[in-house]
This record gives structure tokens, C-alpha cells and sequence, in this order.
């Protein structure tokens, strides 16, 4: 290039003559305080960036809602969505400005937290550090050849690899919980697999304990 300069030299700017990639930064950090003007003032520099300025909300939405209020997330997320449907029908040309700011006020006064982002962060700093897990007993099941060999089936799968946490109650799902029901079934064993060991329950406070079989009871129809 002409006067040695590199292309990661070069700086895209915005309307009021600021280097994008800072009025992005600023505006990050203004929606994560919640300061409404800034961030609204911010936007409007990045405004001819649409697809950069949306990507940025986004990623605010995930990184510092989501977990806090999901459904403050899922509304963001939608409108964010309009915007961008809009953006490309109007092909480029939109100026549906009034979502832009339901956004960012969305952003600005919901509640927070930066738990998901963490939590990745932290998982990825021990791997880098040497932290390293083996496969766990529970994850050889019917789906994988390696679960196959060790003639797990559907017992297998009804006492530990379908599992829940934090299972939902009956009553909570609105009537009859049809997990249940087909499990009892599932229990009285699949014709093909009459040889099928049978397994005690996953101990959820212990779920790296080792699997164990136990004798196959072909009266076991499942209600314990």
C-alpha cells in the first residue's frame, strides 16, 4: 500500500470524526453502566454502521442480561430483529430509529449480570492452565457405539442419561407429565433388548459415581 502504511492501520470513523472500533467501546461500557443519553449518543455515531451496531447490542443483550432476565433478553433480542428485518427491506436505506432507542433503554434499565461471560471465561482459564475431565460413566449411553457395547439401552437411558435437574413439577407443566408415562414403559424393557442389565438411579448430588447394574427384574414395570 501506498506510503507503507498496513490495512490494519487503517480507521473507519464515524459521523462526528471518532474511530469506530472506541465509539463501540464507549458504547458498550455505556449500556453496561445503564447511562441512557450516553449510550443513546453513541448509537447515533455508529448509526451508518447498522449490522456493527446491531451486532454490538446483541452482544450486550448476551453478555450482561441474558442469565439476569431472560425475558427482558428474548424481548431485546426480538427487537433487534425487526430492526434488521426492516433494514433489509428497505434495502439499507431504514430509519427505523424509534427501535434503536427502545433498545438501548431496554438495555440501560434491565437488570444485569455478567455470570454467563464468566463463567465461560473461567472454565476457559483452567483448561489453559492444565485442567483437564475424562469422559463420565454417564455419557456412555445407546447413542454412542461405546454405550452400545456395554448393552445400555433403554433402562440405561430412562434411569440416567434422560435425568433431569430442577425437573419441572406436573403441575407446573400445566397437566400430565408424559415423560413420566412413557418412561414406565420404557422400564418394562424394549423387545430387543430383554437382556438388558438393569441400573440403579443417578445420584444427582454424586453424578461422577460409578454406574451400577443391577439384576434385571422382568416384573419391574417401572412405578417405584
Amino acid at each position: 500500500m501506498k506510503g507503507g502504511s498496513k490495512k490494519s492501520d487503517y480507521q473507519l470513523r464515524t459521523r462526528g470524526g471518532h474511530d469506530l472500533r472506541l465509539v463501540r467501546s464507549a458504547l458498550q461500557k455505556a449500556l453496561r453502566f445503564g447511562l441512557e443519553e450516553e449510550s443513546i449518543y453513541w448509537a447515533h455515531e455508529m448509526e451508518e454502521y447498522t449490522q456493527y451496531l446491531l451486532i454490538t447490542l446483541a452482544t450486550v443483550n448476551a453478555e450482561d442480561i441474558g442469565f439476569a432476565s431472560p425475558a427482558m433478553s428474548a424481548a431485546i433480542d426480538s427487537k433487534i430483529q425487526l430492526w434488521l428485518t426492516v433494514y433489509k427491506e428497505k434495502k439499507r436505506k431504514a430509519t427505523y430509529t424509534p427501535a434503536l432507542a427502545a433498545i438501548i433503554l431496554m438495555i440501560c434499565r434491565s437488570r444485569k449480570s455478567r455470570i454467563a461471560d464468566s463463567a465461560w471465561e473461567y472454565i476457559k482459564l483452567k483448561k489453559e492452565a492444565g485442567y483437564r475431565k475424562l469422559i463420565p460413566d454417564w455419557a456412555y449411553d445407546e447413542h454412542v457405539e461405546e454405550g452400545r457395547k456395554r448393552n445400555r439401552w433403554w433402562r440405561f437411558f430412562v434411569r440416567v442419561s434422560s435425568q433431569l435437574s430442577n425437573r419441572a413439577a406436573p403441575e407446573e407443566l400445566g397437566g400430565k407429565d408424559y415423560s413420566t408415562e412413557i418412561e414406565k414403559i420404557w422400564l418394562r424393557g424394549h423387545p430387543d433388548h430383554r437382556d438388558e442389565p438393569d441400573f440403579e438411579p443417578l445420584d444427582p448430588a454424586n453424578p461422577y459415581a460409578p454406574i451400577v447394574e443391577k439384576q434385571y427384574n422382568p416384573n419391574d414395570d417401572g412405578d417405584e
